[in-house]
């Protein structure tokens, strides 16, 4: 689901049949992401109207034949399953042309038309247009098809007729890349090159363990410098991960040195790997030799550029703030983190509430506390305050319906730190419901 709205699943092979099913039994069940039951149903859905209203995400629909015949049941594995979805009630508006020509050319459009009584006119209708399609609650690919009535005079329902508008392949929501074309029509073919070499070398960094990682990633630098902030990012994600990992170990109290290349890093391993991150985010967002920032914020206080390169400047100002936004959002999560998980780590010239609180400042000059990119940072800077409550807020205001199993466990653990144990009972209860270990049986 693209964005929310009531679904009504219909297995149309049989869904109008029940005493006649040649089958013994027919049932489907409907689960989102994390295995919870949503709806049911069998025979006559749309009759019954076994829907649902479902939120943007990822849901999964169980079909369930009975049959003494496996090999007919085999066949059947690859039938269709439709999904009705109620859009708005407003009225989507198509142009009527009273000639074939009129509507080819997008011509003049009709107006009101008489028609005698018995007569027969032909009227036109063009293609729904593509950001009409792009309200729908589902992507539109071929096959899909709309199902309503269709009203011919205007504030006379009883006038409408039952109507069905089949979407064809060639109704793409692809975004327009004319932008992407004129701000790249002025590099030269090695650059482009370059840009490309840069970014496939970027997005192998995660891939590597963390001392290859490394190594590559100096490399980078050492070739590119600051032209890009991508294999910057690339490794302080990788870097934050296994310090992450390695916090847990600490908070665990686990003594073993790991057993694995994929364990938590030592405790030296995990102190070589902090400094090697602040190292880098302050490389970057307190060197301003790296960074221009002052160039950037300048950039956004401009309300209109007439310059002739406005297209390509304001495509590349806005990556760079992309960028720089996720790169003091990855700085800040792991130095909160770092400050509200007990450790005896010797930080205190890279992590302290000061040093914290004045960058998380820096970063509200190019974003906003409410940013949804910015989110889990802004909880994870809550938390490190003291305000807990302040950040159950947040995870309530900007998370609430799609809250996984990780945010959920988050506010079991703030719930405790608050002392509301009543609530913290309950949630760590409901989680036994809200995300079960599989499917529930037929």
């Amino acid at each position: 689901m693209v964005k929310s709205g009531d679904v009504n699943p219909d297995f149309s092979l049989l869904s109008d049949i029940l005493y006649e099913n040649p089958l013994e039994s027919q049932f489907w069940m409907l689960f989102d992401e994390h295995k919870q039951h949503l709806l049911s149903g069998d025979a006559y859905t749309q009759r019954y109207g076994y829907k649902c209203k479902l939120n943007a995400g990822e849901y999964t629909i169980r079909l369930h034949l009975r049959y003494t015949d496996t090999k007919l049941l085999e066949k059947l594995k690859k039938s269709p399953m439709l999904l009705r979805h109620s859009l708005s009630s407003a009225p989507l508006s198509l142009s009527v042309y009273s000639e074939q020509k009129e509507a080819i050319l997008g011509g003049k459009s009709a107006g009101v038309i008489s028609i005698p009584l018995k007569g027969i006119k032909s009227i036109f209708f063009t293609s729904i247009p593509d950001e009409k399609l792009k309200q729908f609650p589902v992507t539109v690919t071929a096959g899909c098809y709309l199902r309503g009535s269709l009203t011919l005079i205007k504030d006379n329902a009883a006038a409408s007729i039952p109507a069905e508008y089949v979407l064809s392949d060639t109704c793409t929501l692809s975004g327009d890349s004319s932008k992407d074309k004129s701000a790249n029509e002025d590099k030269d073919k090695m650059t482009e090159y370059k840009e490309a070499q840069l970014r496939l070398s970027s997005q192998w960094i995660s891939k590597f363990k963390i001392a290859e990682a490394l190594e590559l990633y100096k490399k980078l630098v050492e070739d590119n410098g600051y032209t890009s902030l991508a294999p910057h990012l690339a490794i302080l994600n990788s870097l934050a991960k296994e310090i992450e990992s390695g916090l847990e170990k600490v908070k665990a109290g686990a003594e073993a040195p790991p057993t694995t290349a994929d364990a938590a890093p030592t405790g030296d391993q995990l102190q070589g790997y902090i400094h090697e991150f602040f190292k880098i985010t302050n490389s970057i967002i307190h060197c301003d030799d790296n960074v221009n920032k002052a160039e950037l914020l300048t950039f956004m206080g401009i309300k209109n550029d007439d310059s002739d390169n406005s297209a390509a400047r304001k495509s590349e100002m806005n990556k760079r703030k992309k960028d720089l936004v996720e790169t003091y959002s990855v700085h800040l999560a792991t130095m909160s983190l770092l400050i509200y998980t007990p450790n005896s780590l010797d930080l205190a010239d890279l992590v302290s509430l000061p040093i914290l609180q004045k960058d998380f400042k820096e970063l509200l000059k190019f974003t906003d506390a409410s940013d949804k990119s910015i989110s889990k940072t802004y909880i994870k800077y809550l938390r490190a305050n003291g305000c807990v409550a302040m950040a159950i807020s947040q995870i309530n205001k900007s998370l609430d319906g799609s809250k996984s199993k990780e945010i959920e466990n988050l506010l079991v653990q703030l719930y405790g730190e608050l002392g509301w144990t009543h609530v913290e009972s309950h949630l760590r209860d409901w989680m036994l419901l809200k995300f079960p270990p599989s499917y529930t049986l037929f």
